[in-house]
């Protein structure tokens, strides 16, 4: 199956967005994202692969000094983006064709690379884009074919793939998290066995209550086994 920008088009116009917001493992992954920010030193930032602007809205609310940009596959996505945060920069590329051409301090990639054939691709345009940090986040674990067919998914990733990948790309990891195990593992293949609008789709009141009670139980989630990846890496400092 070839996933064309009009495939998510249609799923950002359809309900990924309350997804990213509500979600639980997007909820968790964001704290991820801020537990791996802590320390950092960054006056700029690209969300590679920015959806509809949710995490660059948060990054904002507590970084408001740094510059922000995004770009994403998806011009319908651009679209919800602009409007939650009209001050960032936004702009609509492939990544694996192309960079921007410019560093920044900080890239965010975050459940992206598992959309993307030519990932090794996409991780060299990464590296050419960075300045001094990148944070990655993906699934591992199986390709669900019902994950393929509503979300776009082409990898399935094991941790040590993904690892040898972005140190291939010219990237040193320096901190790693794994996370999922038991309750985010079953509630995926859960997720996979129920209709797309079970997670997918507008979050009513009694929805967002779930994912609220889920984003809890999340909580006792322990590492070994986690189907959920998350790593900081910055370029490889080549020998003089």
């Amino acid at each position: 199956m070839e996933f064309t920008p009009q495939f998510y088009d249609e799923g950002w116009g359809s309900g990924w967005d309350d997804m990213k917001l509500y979600g639980p493992t997007a909820r968790h992954t964001r704290r991820f994202i801020f537990k791996m920010l802590q320390g950092l030193s960054f006056d700029s930032l690209l969300d590679a692969g920015c959806g509809t602007g949710v995490l660059l809205e948060k990054i904002h609310r507590k970084y408001p000094q740094a510059q922000l940009a995004g770009f994403e596959y998806s011009p319908e996505g651009l679209n919800f983006a602009r409007k939650r945060l009209p001050s960032a920069e936004f702009t609509t590329v492939d990544l694996s064709k192309k960079s921007l051409g410019r560093k920044f301090d900080l890239i965010t990639c975050i459940d992206v690379l598992e959309h993307i054939p030519d990932d090794q691709a996409a991780l060299s345009n990464l590296l050419e884009m960075t300045a001094k940090y990148l944070i990655l986040s993906v699934p591992i674990g199986p390709l669900f074919k019902v994950e393929a067919e509503r979300l776009g998914h082409v990898h399935g990733y094991s941790r040590t793939e993904l690892e040898d990948k972005i140190q291939k790309a010219g990237f040193e990891i320096v901190k790693t998290i794994q996370w999922g195990f038991p309750f985010y593992n079953l509630h995926r293949r859960l997720a996979n066995r129920m209709p797309p609008q079970a997670t997918l789709g507008r979050y009513n009141a009694r929805k967002k209550l779930v994912s609220s009670l889920m984003y809890i139980l999340f909580y006792l989630n322990m590492a070994p086994g986690g189907e959920r990846y998350y790593v900081l890496c910055r370029p490889l400092q080549k020998s003089q």
